[in-house]
């Protein structure tokens, strides 16, 4: 059985939580070296995992990602719509926060340009 994106990304991040390197986290995944490669440029970029050449750790929006996403996949397996409406409008909240935090600090080096 294939595995989903999201579940790779979050086997990740989890192992991630205690500062991880490559390698490690290569077997820890069952990843090949391209597919870990890619998958780091992409929770990097997005600010779920921080890191450096060789180690890499999970950031604290990466945290929130992984309760956001277990309180989902925990949502979905109850199969009950209003819990599945709860966790999305906590979650889109959740989003807006982090995306006014982010414009608040952008200002400054905006207005830098």
């Amino acid at each position: 059985m294939n595995r989903q994106r999201m579940e790779i990304m979050t086997a990740i991040l989890t192992l991630c939580t205690r500062p991880s390197k490559k390698t490690r986290i290569m077997y820890q995944t069952n990843l090949s070296y391209a597919q870990l490669k890619n998958y780091l440029t992409l929770l990097t970029s997005h600010g779920l995992l921080l890191g450096n050449s060789t180690e890499f750790a999970t950031t604290n929006k990466g945290l929130r990602f992984l309760d956001a996403f277990a309180r989902l996949r925990e949502a979905l397996q109850d199969e009950s719509h209003s819990a599945l409406n709860e966790v999305a409008a906590e979650n889109i909240r959740e989003i807006r926060k982090i995306r006014m935090a982010e414009r608040r600090s952008m200002k400054p080096l905006l207005a830098r340009s």
